[in-house]
C-alpha cells in the first residue's frame, strides 16, 4: 500500500511495516513530504526510500498502550506490554529493526493525552473517532470486532436503542463507544467506570442497564471474572 500523505511539525505518517500491519507514527519537524513510488526491501517488507531514511534515523520510537484492554493489550504486573497488540508489534520490530520504548501510563485517558502532547509517538490499538483524527492519521483496519450491547438476561432484546427510556449504559472512561453513544443516543444515561471488569459488574449488580463492548473483550472479561449477567 502506498503512503498517502505526510505532514509538517507534529505530523503523522503512515509507515508500512508488513503486508498486514500498519502503524501511525508522529514524524519529527522537517520530515520530507515527498514520497516516491520506488521501494527497497527489508526482509519481507517493501519500503520506499523515505521510509528507509526514517527507519535509519529513528531506530527507537516511544509507544503508549491501553494498560487495561485484555485480550488486546495490557501492561502486566511486571510492567511489560502483553496481548494481541504486543505480539503484532514484536513482529513489526523483527521485520523493520524498530525498537519500541514503552511509556507506561496509568490508564487509557493518560495514553491518549501523552499521544496528543507528543510524549509518545505510537499508539498500538484504538478505534478511530473524529476527535482522535485531529492529531492522528489512522491506517486501514487491521482487525475488526463487533461492538455489542451487554445486558442482564431478563432485559428485552434491543432492536432500537433510540427507543429506550429510563435506561443507563456504563463504559470504561475514555472509550470511543462512549462518544458514539452520547452523540447518537442522548436518551441513554451514561455512567463511567475505570475498567472493563467494573463495567460488567455494574450491569450484573443492576447499577446500570447495559454496557457496550467489543465482543472479544466482553467474552474474555466474562470468562475471567465469571460475572453472571
Amino acid at each position: 500500500m502506498p503512503i498517502q500523505r505526510a505532514a509538517a511539525t507534529n505530523r503523522v505518517i503512515k509507515l508500512l511495516c508488513s503486508g498486514l500491519v500498519w502503524l501511525f507514527l508522529q514524524a519529527l519537524p522537517g520530515m520530507a513530504c515527498a514520497f516516491d513510488t520506488a521501494v527497497s526491501h527489508l526482509g519481507d517488507v517493501a519500503l520506499t526510500p523515505t521510509e528507509m531514511v526514517y527507519l535509519r534515523e529513528h531506530k527507537k520510537v516511544t509507544l503508549c498502550v491501553d494498560p487495561d484492554w485484555v485480550p488486546y493489550e495490557q501492561i502486566d504486573a511486571s510492567g511489560k506490554h502483553v496481548g494481541i497488540a504486543a505480539d503484532l508489534l514484536a513482529l513489526v520490530a523483527d521485520r523493520t529493526g524498530l525498537e519500541f520504548e514503552l511509556v507506561r501510563t496509568a490508564d487509557w485517558n493518560e495514553s491518549l493525552a501523552f499521544s496528543k502532547s507528543g510524549q509518545c509517538k505510537v499508539l498500538s490499538f484504538l478505534n478511530q473517532t473524529t476527535e482522535r483524527s485531529e492529531w492522528l492519521i489512522f491506517t486501514s483496519p487491521l482487525f475488526s470486532d463487533p461492538n455489542v450491547f451487554i445486558t442482564r438476561e431478563e432485559h428485552h432484546y434491543i432492536s432500537d436503542p433510540a427507543a429506550l427510556e429510563h435506561e443507563s449504559i456504563v463504559f470504561p472512561e475514555g472509550t470511543a463507544m462512549e462518544g458514539l453513544i452520547r452523540e447518537r443516543y442522548p436518551n441513554l444515561e451514561i455512567k463511567l467506570v475505570r475498567s472493563e471488569d467494573e463495567a460488567m459488574k455494574m450491569v450484573s449488580s443492576r447499577r446500570s442497564s447495559m454496557t457496550m463492548r467489543s465482543l472479544m473483550v466482553a467474552a474474555y472479561t466474562y470468562a475471567q471474572t465469571g460475572c453472571s449477567i
